[in-house]
């Protein structure tokens, strides 16, 4: 049988159309320099290829909570919560300041908080400090985040995050947001008008 590897290379054509493509074959080869083989199975978590834990309960729609280790690349997509071009930004991003003392992640609309644990995970790595300032808008998005930091086993010397429950806007001040639970509806935006719904 074809590998996974040769798999996702000879649908590389299939793939040109897709609304999240635009990787190049070096990518696939960037990812799998970060990728690790020293993935623990952990209990009610997935394990991707970089290490990262993430908790099932994360994701409702999940039949199994029991949790795996997923060590394939990202192509197209995790088949959980991201596709490939953004593995590859962080990969990229990686690349260039892993010969820095301190790598920084900026997320924004965060959730639980995906990119700033793997950057710190990464960062750990290699041996770098970390600074992740993550913007979450939900109580359950920063909760969720925290625990996130929490299942990575990140020293907190080492590894800081700057956790902030605000949402992004163009102008400063209140603004009225859903309330929503990111590990149902991850998404949301900020209501610019109240809207009234009409009962017959």
């Amino acid at each position: 049988f074809p590998s996974h590897d040769n798999l996702l290379l000879s649908s590389r054509k299939k793939l040109e159309q897709d609304f999240f493509g635009g990787w190049e074959l070096e990518d696939f080869d960037l990812c799998k320099k970060f990728s690790t083989q020293k993935l623990v199975p952990t209990e009610g978590s997935i394990v991707n290829f970089l290490g990262v834990v993430t908790s099932c309960q994360f994701f409702s729609w999940l039949p199994d909570k029991k949790g795996y280790v997923n060590p394939n690349l990202p192509f197209p997509s995790d088949h959980l919560h991201a596709e490939a071009i953004e593995y590859i930004a962080l990969c990229k991003a990686f690349e260039i300041s892993k010969k820095t003392a301190e790598f920084t992640t900026v997320e924004l609309g965060a959730s639980f908080g995906p990119w700033c644990v793997a950057a710190a995970v990464l960062a750990n790595r290699y041996n770098l400090s970390s600074l992740a300032t993550a913007v979450e808008p939900t109580s359950s998005g920063v909760a969720m985040c925290k625990n996130h930091i929490l299942n990575n086993n990140l020293d907190s010397k080492r590894h800081r995050f700057n956790l902030v429950q605000a949402a992004i806007s163009t102008q400063c001040g209140k603004a009225k947001f859903p309330k929503c639970d990111t590990a149902i509806d991850n998404g949301g935006q900020i209501l610019h008008q109240a809207l009234s719904i009409g009962v017959s």
